[in-house]
């Protein structure tokens, strides 16, 4: 099965949240199912003449599925960065980057738009040991390699972590010093540049359903497997990832039982597919609509899908219908929700649906989207 950028890097964001126990300690993986090269000599050669993305993840506060301080550990490391030479141009927060394939591929254009040539993946790490909470700093650099999915499998990268912050980024100019680069970034910025999101919505926005529907075939994609290359660089990490990544492909069968079962009431055409941007792939195959869906903070979602903002409400609320009738959620604006669309192949508008349905797990959100869609076909 074709495996996409999505599918891969989704694992980045959600891997470094889940408390760990005290056999993880040595190794605690923060680039989601990615199979790197780790050396401890290593830096890219690029590093302190180039430019550089961080890509920085903290847990959510604590309690809460909100957003956590990201910015904070940014700024706490980028003066690091700054006097080492490391042209840390833009800040972003891993759930953004990677919110959805569309998403993804803006922010890419935008990377090499800026010419990014290296990664640095800074994380603050939740995590048992001895049944006590506790936490790491962790922070993986390694080339960028151009492309949606950001990392290849098998490119070298170096990496540290400690409960100390400090201690990582004084072990991290230890290794730039010794690395033998050439300072080059003479001039870089003082303060962080972080990504605040955009519109990508290129085309037409409809707060509606397609009424094409009804005779028009519509692609809906699966969750796609995890890729496991067949020779790995060797290590207990990436042992343990390709662990994690086979359980995320069972995992993955009974999602897309699942999203199949859910879509049994739907009366129209419609083909299951693994997602791709190749838009003459799918209209060879009879597809007219695709089914697309954002993962990330509602704030971001908003943004991403061209919103009118709200300064005012700390919460958004979802429409949600129910037997007993109409249901209206709370849920905070920073928390990571799902929200579903659709996309006309051939033009690129956009269809949000006629009311805000985005809720807190894959399931809801597409029951909330799916529903008031059938009814307004049918009607």
């Amino acid at each position: 099965m074709k495996i996409t950028c999505i599918a891969i890097i989704f694992a980045l964001t959600t891997s470094v949240f889940q408390p760990l126990s005290a056999q993880d300690e040595e190794e605690i993986n923060v680039v989601g199912y990615r199979f790197l090269d780790y050396q401890s000599g290593y830096m890219p050669d690029k590093l302190l003449s180039g430019k550089t993305a961080v890509l920085v993840s903290v847990p959510p506060k604590p309690g809460t599925s909100i957003r956590g301080d990201w910015k904070g550990l940014s700024k706490s490391a980028h003066s690091t960065f700054a006097d080492l030479g490391v042209d840390a141009v833009k800040y972003y927060y891993p759930d953004d980057i990677m919110a959805g394939p569309e998403v993804t591929e803006a922010v890419a254009e935008e990377m090499a738009q800026r010419g990014i040539d290296n990664l640095i993946v800074l994380s603050r790490v939740a995590l048992k040991i001895a049944g006590k909470d506790t936490e790491r700093f962790v922070i993986v650099v390694t080339p960028y390699n151009g492309k949606a999915s950001l990392i290849d499998n098998g490119q070298p990268a170096w990496k540290d972590q400690n409960k100390n912050l400090d201690k990582v980024l004084k072990k991290f100019t230890k290794a730039v010093s010794r690395s033998g680069l050439n300072k080059e970034n003479l001039l870089v910025l003082d303060r962080p540049e972080f990504f605040e999101g955009f519109d990508i919505i290129t085309k037409k926005r409809f707060k509606s359903f397609p009424r094409d529907l009804r005779i028009d075939k519509l692609a809906i994609p699966v969750f796609d497997d995890v890729e496991i290359p067949g020779d790995i660089p060797g290590g207990a990490l990436n042992n343990r990832i390709r662990k994690d990544a086979e359980q995320a492909n069972r995992v993955n069968d009974r999602l897309n039982t699942d999203l199949k079962r859910m879509f049994e009431a739907y009366p129209f055409e419609k083909g299951f597919v693994e997602h791709t941007n190749d838009s003459e792939a799918l209209r060879r195959q009879g597809y007219h609509y695709i089914l697309l869906k954002l993962n990330t903070s509602g704030e971001m979602i908003r943004k991403f899908l061209g919103y009118e903002p709200d300064d005012m409400s700390e919460e958004f609320v979802t429409v949600k219908k129910a037997s007993s009738g109409i249901i209206m959620r709370r849920i905070p604006k920073k928390a990571p929700v799902y929200k579903y669309y659709i996309k006309h192949i051939y033009s690129g508008d956009i269809y949000l649906g006629e009311r805000w349905d985005a809720d807190e797990t894959w399931g809801d959100a597409l029951k909330n989207f799916m529903g008031p869609m059938i009814e307004a076909l049918k009607d």
